[in-house]
């Protein structure tokens, strides 16, 4: 573990190690954030630090108590300069919002430490934060580049509200859906509680989710066995993983995952068999999973990263999230800027060799 000290704060490393203090720590601090976020959580990290070779926990503490501040989970590579670049933990799952671990009061002067521990290390070449916030970006003191938007739905106005909103056409073919599947059909909407449920359950989300992708002719999001591993733990692991299923005679028709935390619903991805495509089974058990986090008093329904048709069903209000990139100005960055440019340039000489403009 190296350390560095600047003003009252301290800075620690953990390499490859992640604390089961700090774990539960940026449980609890992840929930008082300027945006709460599951995957700022120590369940989160954990789960995803173990898909990297090097890990870096950065840790910022007070110089006299060592009460923590901040935490900053990294994924670090060599580039084939020598220098480091540094990622966001576990961005290849697509999470979002992430960034600094810390209460809002200290996010700015736990951030200024870091920038000054990185430039006092002379290998760090670059620090990138995908699906970040504008806040985050401000705090960091640098500008951010647009990546994605964040549809999200408040849902603590209550349920009947939340309908109330929608145009009456609209309003009318949700619940002419609903009725046909739950009551004409039958069909049933549970949460699955103990372990073998969960595990069961997610692996006929895999599974049908697959299936989907299939029969659209589309690349499925859900693939991989990192993909599998990583949520089939969570789900195992972290209390806040929540996995829900619809089904009629004990026949799937759909599942939806995601993570109850902080008194929001971070809805992860739904899947649902296609042979029942006709009932909407997709449309119902996000119906289902909105009305009973209204129904308990859950603050927000977030609908995570991705501006997908489906979505605007449900909601008109968008988080843009943004790449937040800090960059050591030093000959390798220089160099790699330089070599940006040319490949840039030679993508636009071949496509005019190609066809003519």
């Amino acid at each position: 573990m190296k350390e560095g000290f600047m003003s009252n704060l301290n800075i620690q490393i953990y390499q490859n190690e992640f604390p089961d203090a700090l774990v539960q720590w940026c449980n609890n601090i992840a929930q008082v954030m300027c945006e709460p976020s599951f995957f700022c959580s120590g369940d989160w990290i954990a789960s995803a630090m173990r898909f990297e070779q090097y890990v870096e926990i950065i840790v910022v503490s007070e110089g006299v108590t060592q009460d923590l501040v901040a935490v900053l989970p990294v994924g670090i590579k060599r580039n084939f300069l020598g220098g480091i670049d540094g990622r966001m933990l576990g961005v290849q799952f697509h999470p979002d919002p992430v960034g600094l671990v810390c209460k809002k009061e200290r996010r700015t002067e736990a951030a200024a430490k870091i920038r000054h521990y990185f430039k006092a290390e002379l290998n760090w070449d670059s620090l990138t934060i995908d699906w970040t916030t504008g806040a985050e970006c401000e705090a960091w003191g640098a500008a951010g580049e647009k990546q994605a938007v964040a549809p999200y739905l408040q849902i603590d106005i209550g349920f009947a509200e939340v309908l109330a909103r929608f145009r009456k056409k609209k309003r009318y073919n949700i619940k002419a859906s609903v009725k046909q599947l739950m009551e004409v059909e039958g069909a049933s909407f549970m949460e699955c509680i103990t372990q073998e449920e969960k595990q069961v359950c997610f692996q006929e989300f895999f599974r049908l989710h697959q299936m989907r992708a299939q029969e659209r002719g589309i690349e499925s999001s859900v693939t991989g066995s990192d993909f599998f591993e990583h949520h089939s733990t969570l789900l195992r692991e972290s209390d806040y993983a929540t996995i829900f299923k619809l089904e009629i005679d004990n026949q799937m028709l759909a599942v939806i995952y995601g993570f109850a935390f902080s008194n929001r619903f971070f809805y992860y991805q739904v899947a649902h068999n296609p042979e029942f495509g006709e009932l909407s089974p997709g449309k119902v058990i996000l119906y289902e999973a909105i009305s009973h986090y209204s129904n308990i008093g859950y603050k927000e329904f977030n609908f995570l990263q991705g501006d997908e048709e489906y979505k605007g069903l449900w909601t008109n209000e968008k988080r843009q999230l943004f790449r937040l990139r800090l960059e050591r100005r030093n000959l390798r960055t220089l160099t790699f800027r330089i070599l940006g440019v040319m490949k840039s340039c030679l993508k636009r000489l071949r496509k005019r060799l190609r066809y003519g403009y």
